[in-house]
């Protein structure tokens, strides 16, 4: 999508449709377990105005399996890894919508979430931020992997704008021209991204609501051993990104950031999950794990 800028008028609401049209980009990479079930979600809610691109890449990348559950659905296939970035700029220049959201290969979409969507951008809103659940089966270490990665976009907080510091900024569907004006998302971008864009956005002056109603499903390890990996590779990515950016911060600072971690996420999960407390409280043992295997990584 490059750098494009268009007129300044993009940022005026109510340039958008009744029903605006809507494409859903669903990004897999190395997603084969997940990926069939995370499109079935989206086709089973598609509608007239809607459709659905589907971005692979990398060894296994599960688009044989996609495109033989789905024959009509569009499927965009790299061998090579594509990074977030560039698969996702790849399926919008391969869709249509006026509004474009997106779906992780690792995720589910609840029902509800495209006319969600529709209808909040309808009203007005440029760009639509979404809560994340924990998918069943809700285990011990799947209810840990949901809080350390979203325990700031739970489904109990309220509705409404954030600010530029707020996790609720992201799982952001946009207008297409608002998304070309701000030049689309970073391709050289290992993590963050959705970040980037979001920053962006409010730099123009750009309003963006969260709406816990619409909500996705985060599908979890499937032991205590793959909750170990996920997070030893989130460690990974977030060292490799801050060495790009120049700032690593010393060991002492990330073991303080990892007890404000787990006491942050198990707290947020007791209020504001949704979910049995009982979950949270059996899951408290796993955050601890995860989170320092996180830490393990990171250092």
């Amino acid at each position: 999508m490059g750098g494009e800028i268009v007129s300044s008028d993009v940022d005026a609401p109510g340039n958008l449709r009744p029903d605006p049209t809507m494409s859903v980009v669903v990004m897999g990479y190395r997603n084969e377990r997940t990926i069939v079930a995370a499109v079935a979600s989206v086709v089973a809610q598609v509608e007239p105005g809607v459709d659905v691109v589907v971005v692979t890449s990398g060894p296994e990348s599960g688009a044989a399996a996609v495109r033989a559950s789905f024959p009509s659905v569009m499927v965009v296939e790299s061998n090579a890894r594509m990074m977030p970035g560039a698969a996702r700029n790849r399926g919008v220049d391969c869709s249509t919508g006026e509004v474009i959201a997106f779906l992780a290969a690792d995720c589910i979409a609840i029902p509800g979430w495209v006319r969600g969507r529709r209808d909040a951008h309808a009203a007005g809103s440029r760009t639509v931020a979404s809560a994340v659940v924990c998918a069943a089966p809700r285990t011990p270490w799947a209810v840990a992997s949901w809080l350390i990665g979203y325990a700031n976009r739970l489904p109990g907080y309220p509705a409404g704008p954030v600010d530029r510091r707020s996790a609720r900024r992201h799982s952001l569907s946009i207008d297409r021209t608002l998304l070309r004006a701000v030049g689309g998302y970073d391709e050289s971008l290992r993590v963050g991204e959705d970040t980037r864009v979001a920053d962006l956005v409010f730099d123009r002056g750009v309003e963006i609501y969260f709406q816990p109603g619409i909500s996705i499903a985060h599908c979890g390890p499937r032991s205590p051993f793959h909750l170990v990996v996920d997070e030893f590779r989130r460690g990974r990515r977030l060292r490799e990104h801050q060495r790009s950016s120049g700032t690593i911060e010393p060991t002492w600072s990330l073991w303080g950031r990892a007890f404000i971690k787990i006491r942050h996420s198990v707290a947020s999960g007791w209020r504001y999950g949704g979910v049995a407390r009982a979950h949270i409280v059996v899951a408290a043992p796993f955050v601890v794990v995860g989170v320092v295997a996180q830490l393990l990584g990171a250092r």
